[in-house]
């Protein structure tokens, strides 16, 4: 079992399309990427960030987001290639976007880096976003050529919990397929004849159709959300605590263990 390490970045004041193209730039940063592209097409800021797993041939992903002028966050996509020639990158697993994010109103942004999830998750009033890359076990399964497939998942928040995308169109199931976290509408509250406890989950990622489990995490969890904000804790023992990092506060939603 590995713990979390969580660092918050704030970013306030007049906010400007290149502030939080750089601010969300270096949260990926302290979340474990490097930079492998930056350039301005018309007003829009573009960050390509890259994220090394492995050595295998597949073993290095590619993240690409962009902010424009009205401070839209969009177009969240994962590659399993870059060309900073001709600013296209390879098999993407689809786009994924965010909301408007404007004004002087403070942005929160939480920085993860864990073996099984590296990303971000940003707020700003009742706007709400997740970016990242997440990898169950840490590594893929003995069946999953990683010199042929990438194995990493995008990380998507659309309000229960977040479905997943392969990253990539290659992939061992022959291709590009979104993939659900293995969830439940009864994970929602904690358990009122068990001093409120909240259930939790090993998160699951399931296989294209009906072939079942393809992998699933051990520190990243599903949890009963209801009432719960982003940095809530979920204490299972004194020594196993996880803390919420995203979904919605009416169901189940993701934690990630921090003890």
């Amino acid at each position: 079992m590995v713990s979390a390490t969580i660092t918050t970045s704030i970013l306030s004041g007049t906010i400007t399309t290149l502030q939080i193209a750089n601010a969300f730039r270096d949260a990926l940063i302290t979340a474990g990427f490097t930079t492998y592209d930056s350039y301005l097409t018309g007003s829009t800021e573009i960050r390509i960030m890259s994220l090394s797993m492995s050595a295998a041939t597949k073993g290095t992903l590619y993240l690409r987001f962009d902010t424009n002028s009205s401070g839209n966050v969009n177009n969240y996509q994962i590659y399993d290639s870059w060309n900073t020639t001709t600013k296209t990158g390879t098999n993407s697993g689809g786009s994924i976007n965010f909301s408007v994010f404007v004004g002087i109103t403070t942005i929160t942004i939480r920085s993860f880096s864990h073996p099984e999830f590296k990303g971000i998750a940003f707020e700003q009033g009742t706007l709400y976003g997740i970016m990242g890359i997440l990898r169950p076990k840490g590594s893929p399964p003995s069946w999953w050529d990683e010199n042929a497939y990438p194995y990493g998942f995008a990380a998507q928040y659309n309000g229960f919990p977040g479905n997943s995308r392969f990253v990539s169109s290659i992939n061992p199931f022959g291709g590009a397929a979104a993939h659900e976290y293995l969830q439940n509408t009864k994970l929602q509250d904690g358990n009122p004849q068990n001093s409120d406890s909240r259930s939790n989950i090993p998160l699951t990622i399931l296989s294209i159709g009906v072939a079942g489990i393809l992998q699933s995490c051990d520190d990243v969890i599903i949890t009963c959300s209801n009432t719960m904000r982003i940095m809530d804790t979920v204490t299972v023992s004194p020594s196993e605590v996880y803390t919420y990092i995203w979904g919605p506060a009416t169901n189940c939603g993701i934690a990630i263990r921090t003890t």
